[in-house]
């Protein structure tokens, strides 16, 4: 098999799908340093991230196919499924193919799985502006921290920048380790936690109790029903939500 390897960003990956044009190839997978299991029966060529290749790609996507494609690109490498640098090419060849209607293709394998993993992240975004739990840090500000299964701490931000655009908050993604940062007049993304922050307690055990009073309190015993809970609220995110914790 022929393998493309590349750098892990985005600006990487559209080099890639470059390449693979310019020297007429056909690559069966584009993975990350990160993901590969090299194997002595493939050829691995290794891609050096270039912007203007990538530059090049990201208008021709603009250009030749839509808006919504290029969106729909943006959600699926937020995942962080193994083989989306396969399946972001192979859809690419077939945006080529069909141009602006190839979202309407569901017969093809790419098209559908694209419009799939698209939606888990969508709903993953969704799902985390109802869960998100902020207390207060010892210096004022609010602090929220949370696991996604994707990377959307970027896609969240404008969300609570409306509803707390009076208050300075932190958005923490504990397992990709970055996080926004508000100051009631714009938000930042960064992977450098503010000394502050790491130094301060942040856990307000008052606000943990009164999340638990009012979990309790809106609860009807008759109509609970824990399948549903764990479909609304995976168990995998009950670890920073404090109504869930004993």
């Amino acid at each position: 098999m022929l393998i493309y390897v590349y750098d892990g960003y985005w600006e990487g990956l559209l080099t890639a799908v470059y390449e693979a044009y310019a020297r007429h190839e056909q690559p069966d997978q584009i993975v990350t340093n990160a993901r590969l299991a090299q194997s002595w029966l493939d050829q691995y060529v290794e891609i050096t991230a270039d912007s203007e290749k990538a530059s090049k790609v990201a208008r021709s996507i603009r250009r030749k196919i839509s808006a919504m494609a290029e969106m729909r690109l943006d959600r699926v490498f937020r995942s962080d499924d193994p083989d989306k640098g396969t399946l972001i090419y192979h859809y690419l060849q077939l945006g080529y193919q069909y141009g602006p209607g190839v979202d309407n293709y569901l017969h093809e394998n790419a098209v559908l799985e694209m419009h799939e993993r698209s939606q888990r992240v969508n709903f993953e975004v969704h799902r985390f502006e109802g869960l998100m739990r902020f207390v207060r840090t010892d210096w004022g500000a609010f602090y929220a921290q949370f696991s996604p299964d994707h990377h959307i701490t970027d896609l969240l931000a404008p969300h609570f920048a409306r509803r707390l655009s009076d208050q300075n908050w932190i958005i923490h993604d504990t397992k990709r380790q970055i996080a926004a940062l508000y100051n009631q007049k714009e938000w930042i993304l960064t992977d450098q936690m503010p000394e502050l922050l790491t130094a301060s307690s942040y856990q307000d055990q008052q606000a943990t109790d009164l999340w638990k009073i009012y979990f309790q309190n809106i609860t009807i015993t008759e109509r609970v029903n824990p399948r549903l809970q764990r479909q609304m609220m995976p168990v995998r995110y009950w670890q920073n939500l404090p109504e869930m914790s004993k």
